[in-house]
């Protein structure tokens, strides 16, 4: 009877243990099941609006800063001659069908790249006295200042809707007179906008 009594215990401990097992599952818990990744939005750059000069180093900074931040692979269609404006109409015009049949997205993107703007600032400085003369030197300084502002749009492809907005403005700061920072500012300026672009419509960059 003793020793019944002894498996009868064991047996209902036993039970008792996996039922707390069960309980404390995340299932039982309540907790979510891991979520399936989600897949990389298909993204088709429709249109860059601007001169050759601030439209070439935009766009491949912008394309080398999105696969930076995301799995995104953005097609480019600009050659396609489509326009954002008429991918945003409701009803869709015919035109629009048939680029949005030839060119499947998720989303759609434009990129309008207005004129740079240049200001230049000149400060003197107090230099040293003049050993010879005890007179005191002066230095002047020249800084031009580069400006390109730029918006990226994505816009929904099901109903052209705006998904996403960024407008930034890049900048370059030179001294004309010091050859070490001699460079193509807008070029420079125009990088700069691309990355702030990005940085605002697809976050920080991959670790």
């Amino acid at each position: 009877m003793s020793a019944l009594r002894i498996r009868r215990s064991r047996t209902a401990t036993a039970a008792l243990a996996a039922m707390l097992l069960s309980a404390a599952s995340p299932i039982a818990l309540g907790a979510k099941p891991p979520a399936t990744p989600v897949p990389p939005k298909k993204v088709v750059l429709v249109e860059a609006q601007g001169s050759e000069a601030l439209v070439d180093p935009f766009i491949s900074r912008f394309l080398s800063e999105v696969s930076d931040r995301s799995d995104i692979a953005i097609v480019d269609a600009r050659l396609s001659g489509a326009h954002m404006s008429e991918l945003k109409l409701s009803p869709p015009t015919e035109e629009a069908k048939a680029f949005k049949a030839a060119w499947p997205a998720d989303l759609y993107l434009s990129v309008n790249l207005p004129d740079c703007t240049t200001k230049g600032s000149q400060n003197t400085v107090q230099g040293f006295n003049d050993p010879m003369t005890g007179a005191r030197t002066y230095e002047t300084i020249r800084n031009v200042w580069t400006e390109c502002p730029a918006t990226a749009t994505l816009i929904d492809a099901k109903d052209g809707k705006v998904v996403s907005s960024a407008t930034v403005t890049g900048q370059r700061k030179e001294n004309p007179e010091d050859p070490d920072t001699a460079s193509d500012p807008t070029s420079a300026a125009e990088q700069e906008g691309a990355e702030k672009a990005a940085k605002k419509l697809f976050g920080a960059r991959k670790k």
